[in-house]
């Protein structure tokens, strides 16, 4: 917790190991008991590289919501996106119970 400069807390715990095995970080974890193992500057460079991987994930959403603006309305009841070549799919309506 110190190489990362997080206060060691049980909830920063959780927190570092959950993106460790969601971002395949370079933590070592032991079965029970044990204490993880990691290489520093490895361990720094992964940590660093997260701020990054984030801002990559906020851009492809902005991008995407930005691709799916642009809209035309085709025919009485269907809309076009011109941007993906693509139309939105209508949703089926329920049947009325019997």
């Amino acid at each position: 917790m110190k190489t990362v400069e997080l206060p060691n807390t049980q909830e920063n715990r959780q927190r570092l190991t959950s993106l460790n095995k969601t971002f395949n970080g370079p933590l070592v974890l032991p079965k029970r008991g044990g204490q993880p193992k990691a290489d520093r500057a490895k361990l720094l460079e992964w940590w660093n590289s997260l701020e990054e991987r984030f801002r990559e994930s906020q851009q492809r959403q902005i991008d995407t919501q930005a691709t799916l603006k642009a809209r035309h309305n085709y025919g009485r009841d269907e809309t076009v996106l011109p941007d993906i070549s693509g139309h939105i799919k209508k949703r089926r309506r329920k049947r009325p119970r019997e």
